[in-house]
């Protein structure tokens, strides 16, 4: 299969499965459908304010499966993932970094800001497309269009 024709999967069943997931309470983070040694996955990953329980991804995994089926969304034989993000959950959307604010995070930029690419401290603020992370007694202004990669940092 084609690597354009994987991609077009995960949007359509992203565009079909969304707004049920909306109606639950749920959020749905990350979806992907990728090969892999034991065939196609489609991996998806929930969160919801209050977190998500096993229960949240068991109910989540029939109901996409019905509407993917119901749909006709994946010909081929596939395994369905459904997690959630996990306590270093990637950050990408701005109201991610909204609702996170105050909260530790590590990000990487794709160019250089103020001389480095490696920012952790707390997200101090999000407006415009612009992020605020400080880090020890210096604040660091990142544009969310340069952000390569951001993450929830957590310390057991």
């Amino acid at each position: 299969m084609d690597w354009y024709l994987i991609s077009d999967i995960a949007a359509r069943t992203k565009d079909i499965i969304e707004p049920t997931l909306n109606n639950l309470g749920l959020e749905l983070v990350e979806i992907e459908y990728v090969k892999e040694q034991r065939g196609y996955t489609l991996r998806m990953f929930i969160d919801s304010p209050t977190g998500v329980t096993v229960e949240d991804c068991a109910q989540t995994s029939r109901l996409v499966g019905d509407i993917i089926e119901a749909e006709g969304v994946i010909s081929d034989s596939y395994h369905l993932e459904v997690s959630s993000p996990g306590l270093d959950r990637r950050i990408r959307k701005e109201s991610d970094f909204r609702r996170f604010l105050n909260h530790e995070i590590k990000v990487k930029t794709r160019t250089p800001e103020q001389n480095r690419r490696n920012f952790t401290g707390t997200l101090a603020q999000c407006e415009n497309g612009v992020i605020t992370v400080l880090v020890g007694q210096q604040t660091f202004s990142i544009r969310l269009d340069n952000v390569a990669k951001a993450n929830l940092v957590f310390h057991f």
